[in-house]
């Protein structure tokens, strides 16, 4: 169901601790996922093995050799063996409830971009990810706020255009969804509005002032190339 990718730092001490974890409660997301991990990083070739996921070293870099993004994209889109895909930071824990999630958007039948707000919880050793008790670390976790998004699950034709922004630079994430919202997609706010019920439409507001701050943030990056260098 979701190729899930991401570019990961050094696997060396606790981050590399963080991200282990990662990549494996990604893995008891979906039976059928795939993961790739992106880049040449120490570490990641044998990390990726420990899960079965695929290691792929090249990856466009700028002048300076941070990564590029428009890069990372492609590599999963020419990789994927999934309808779905899903760029995440690979240090986010994903619970199964997220496959939840992208067959409900799915339901939608049209192009739909998922994504949702973080929290911050240290974990300092290895995790079984079949056996996380997500209500004890919700317990000592807090949000990270409306403004840091670190995770897309979308449908493969969004995200063919994307400019060459650089990996970890500020606001590319706020370009992303703004680009499927001017690309007419459905973008599903998987925090707050996707419900037992089912896909609940976002009411406008003061709670989601915040949503049109980054769209227009976003739309004047793009327009003078703050987000590409």
């Amino acid at each position: 169901m979701i190729t899930f990718f991401t570019i990961p730092k050094p696997f060396e001490g606790h981050i590399g601790t963080i991200q282990r974890n990662a990549l494996a409660s990604w893995t008891s997301v979906d039976p059928a996922g795939q993961v790739l991990v992106l880049g040449d990083e120490t570490g990641a070739a044998d990390a990726a093995a420990e899960i079965g996921a695929e290691h792929v070293p090249e990856l466009p870099r700028h002048e300076h050799g941070t990564p590029l993004l428009d890069g990372a994209f492609r590599i999963a889109a020419g990789r994927r063996r999934n309808e779905l895909l899903c760029y995440v930071n690979t240090d986010i824990l994903f619970p199964r409830s997220l496959a939840d999630a992208a067959r409900a958007a799915a339901s939608l039948q049209r192009p739909f971009l998922v994504i949702g707000e973080c929290w911050n919880v240290r974990v300092d050793d290895r995790v079984d990810p079949d056996a996380i008790d997500w209500p004890a670390l919700l317990r000592r976790a807090r949000k990270r706020g409306a403004d840091a998004i670190d995770y897309f699950v979308y449908t493969p034709e969004l995200y063919d255009d994307i400019p060459p922004f650089s990996v970890g630079r500020p606001a590319f994430d706020n370009w992303l969804v703004w680009k499927a919202r001017d690309d007419g997609a459905a973008v599903v706010d998987a925090t707050h509005r996707l419900t037992s019920h089912g896909l609940v439409p976002n009411p406008l507001g003061y709670r989601h002032a915040g949503e049109t701050v980054r769209r227009a943030w976003a739309k004047l990056g793009y327009a003078i190339g703050l987000r590409c260098s």
